[in-house]
């Protein structure tokens, strides 16, 4: 069903997506400085893998939600849930959610969901429209160079990141790439030494940039005076979980491949040398 004709969590959708953003905010009550993680719809970072497949169910039980799954012998003989990857609309004007989760050996919560709306030229909203719906949500965002791209940091309690102390936010936000999948969907992942599964997503000079979480708007502005928004990708990025517990998985791996090493070393120490 086209996004525009649904009307969730009993609002009037005056315009669909700027208008989804204020039923939400006003379902779960919470404000820009709430001090709660920034969510897309209810999904925020740190949410267990369960209650975030509930809510992507609730937002549409006829959709498609896929599992994207490795599997990691140095960590599990049962495959591992990377991300769901939610889709519902027409395939023209669809709209699809990624909800990525970390990797055990902790518990496998949520770092980062991402939302992509496309809009049919009929229901396309203005982007002051949806700037507006954006900012009631996440409240001020920091300052971009390009209106196509809008940026809002918050600090790991979910409070607004201020500008105090000398990190040029817009930089870090600006940096912040999508994640790149690993492997292939129910395949096995092998195990090397050095691996990383959760990449750390911005530039190595820039780690003052970690102790953050983002938000992301990208609007694919059209229309004359490109006043028109015929689609949006909103994406949450909890930088610093993604490298804390990709790093505590990629230490599990690596000693895994130490010890398998270490085994195949003794296995050849007890082979006798050959007669010459």
């Amino acid at each position: 069903m086209p996004f525009a004709m649904r009307n969730r969590m009993g609002c009037a959708l005056v315009v669909a997506f700027a208008a989804l953003i204020i039923c939400a905010r006003s379902a779960t009550g919470q404000t820009p400085s709430s001090g709660a993680l920034p969510d897309v719809l209810g999904i925020r970072p740190g949410m267990p893998i369960g209650e975030a497949y509930r809510l992507l169910k609730a937002h549409d039980p006829k959709a498609l939600i896929e599992y994207l799954q490795y599997r990691i012998e140095a960590i599990s003989e049962k495959p591992i849930t990377q991300a769901f990857l939610y889709s519902a609309g027409s395939s023209q004007y669809p709209e699809n959610i990624s909800v990525e989760f970390t990797f055990p050996p902790g518990e496998q919560t949520v770092w980062r969901v991402a939302r992509r709306i496309h809009f049919p030229p009929s229901e396309a909203p203005l982007s002051v429209t949806l700037l507006t719906g954006l900012r009631q949500k996440y409240g001020r965002d920091v300052l971009s160079p390009t209106p196509e791209y809008v940026f809002w940091v918050f600090d790991e309690q979910g409070r607004p990141a201020g500008s105090s102390s000398g990190i040029n936010l817009t930089d870090c936000a600006g940096n912040v790439q999508d994640s790149a999948p690993i492997g292939q969907q129910g395949g096995t992942l092998n195990v090397t030494p050095g691996m990383r599964l959760n990449s750390t997503l911005i530039n190595a000079n820039r780690e003052t940039c970690h102790p953050f979480v983002y938000v992301k708007a990208i609007l694919r502005l059209d229309g004359p005076k490109r006043e028109l928004v015929n689609g949006v990708t909103v994406a949450i990025t909890a930088l610093r979980a993604a490298i804390r517990t990709g790093t505590a998985t990629e230490a599990l791996i690596n000693q895994a491949a130490a010890a398998q090493e270490q085994r195949e070393h003794n296995k050849a120490r007890q082979r006798p040398a050959p007669k010459f």
